[in-house]
């Protein structure tokens, strides 16, 4: 039941990095590849002994016009099994949480079209350079601002649009079995033009803003709540702060 209400809490992220990066004008640029490909990548996390408290696997998909997603396989309450995504579409200037555990969808606007990345992926000149799955990748070691964080780095692939073939982040030891560390890698990239099924929008799925997700949530899924209270409201303000049109 831990992991199954670790998975549930998870599913925040989803939203969160939806509402990030509608509101932010200058958006990473590993997250701006203009190279279709299609990528399997396992994250794990570890607790402050070293033991895996997660498993997820994630597959992360670009389209040539920048257009990406990025869907998820989480457990629900219940024991059956979901696929929530957020899928940024450029051309419509969108960023779009998809929840099927609710049936919902969650619309960002994002304030400007984002800019194609640089070849450098806009880390310095001499940072450290290797190769992942044999794509050359530059390591991005972003200034952390302690005690919270302790490092944060990422292994971008230029010939990717900068996509971050590897994550590593470290975390200051919280709770007993909360995450110290979480490692993300890619296992395979498909290079060419994404499958069109990973980034449809289920037409009967209703536009709810967070708030009402979290209820829905609560509804279907009795004892339970999509995530912690009092994130609801700071949802909605980023919800509403990004035009968002009922």
């Amino acid at each position: 039941m831990q992991r199954v209400m670790r998975l549930i809490a998870l599913t925040l992220l989803v939203f969160i990095a939806g509402f990030f990066s509608a509101r932010q004008v200058r958006v990473r640029s590993q997250e701006l590849g203009r190279k279709p490909f299609t990528a399997m990548v396992v994250e794990r996390q570890y607790d402050g002994s070293g033991r895996q408290i997660v498993l997820e696997e994630i597959v992360s998909a670009v389209r040539s016009d920048g257009s990406q997603v990025r869907m998820f396989h989480r457990q629900l309450p219940d024991g059956s099994w979901f696929q929530p995504k957020w899928v940024l579409l450029v051309p419509a200037g969108v960023r779009i949480s998809v929840d099927p555990a609710t049936e919902s969808i969650v619309t960002y606007h994002l304030p400007s079209r984002p800019a194609a990345p640089s070849s450098t992926c806009g880390v310095s000149p001499d940072a450290p350079r290797s190769s992942w799955l044999g794509y050359a990748v530059v390591v991005d070691d972003v200034r952390v601002k302690p005690p919270e964080m302790l490092s944060d780095k990422h292994w971008l692939a230029p010939n990717l649009g900068c996509f971050p073939l590897r994550d590593e982040i470290s975390y200051a030891p919280g709770p007993a079995g909360a995450a110290t560390k979480m490692v993300r890698e890619a296992v395979f990239v498909i290079p060419g033009d994404p499958s069109p099924s990973l980034f449809e929008i289920p037409a009967s799925y209703r536009e709810r803003s967070p708030s009402e997700l979290a209820a829905e949530f609560a509804r279907r899924f009795p004892g339970h709540q999509a995530w912690r209270s009092g994130s609801s409201s700071v949802l909605d303000q980023a919800y509403q702060s990004s035009g968002a049109q009922r």
